[in-house]
C-alpha cells in the first residue's frame, strides 16, 4: 500500500503542477487580450468582445482550480479526489502530450488501485464463506 501512496503523491504533483499553469495561462491571456497583445498576419490586433473574454477566462480557470485542490486532496489520500481527478482527466485527455499522458497514467494507476481493492474483498469474501 505503501507503493500507493508515492504514486498518490506523484499525480498530486502534477496535477497541482499542471493547474498552476494553467492559472498562469489564463492570467497571461487576459492580460494579452486586454491589453491588445494578441495580433495576426500584418500585426493587426484581433478585437475579442468582452464577452468572449469573460467566457474564455472562466472555462480556462473552472479547470486549474479543482485540479490544484484534488492534487493536494489526492497527497492526503482522500476518497473523494479520486472521483474528481477522473473527471479532469477526461478534459486533459484534450492537452497533448502532457495533458494525455498525465491523464492516462493517473486513470491506470487508480484502476489498478480499485482492481487490487476489489480483488481482496473478493478473496476475504470467499474465504470467509468457506
Amino acid at each position: 500500500m505503501n507503493n500507493m501512496v508515492n504514486y498518490y503523491r506523484l499525480i498530486g504533483a502534477a496535477f497541482i503542477a499542471f493547474g498552476a499553469i494553467g492559472i498562469i495561462c489564463a492570467v497571461v491571456l487576459h492580460i494579452g487580450i486586454t491589453l491588445n497583445w494578441i495580433w495576426y498576419e500584418d500585426f493587426r490586433f484581433i478585437n475579442v468582445p468582452a464577452i468572449l473574454q469573460i467566457v474564455l477566462i472562466v472555462f480556462i480557470v473552472l479547470i486549474p482550480i479543482p485540479s490544484i485542490v484534488a492534487g493536494f486532496a489526492i497527497t492526503k489520500e482522500k476518497e473523494w479526489a479520486k472521483k474528481v481527478i477522473l473527471v479532469l482527466c477526461i478534459f486533459y485527455l484534450l492537452f497533448f502530450p502532457i495533458g494525455t499522458i498525465i491523464s492516462i497514467l493517473t486513470m491506470l494507476i487508480i484502476s489498478r488501485e480499485s482492481q487490487e481493492n476489489n480483488s481482496s474483498i473478493n478473496g476475504s469474501e470467499a474465504a470467509s464463506t468457506s
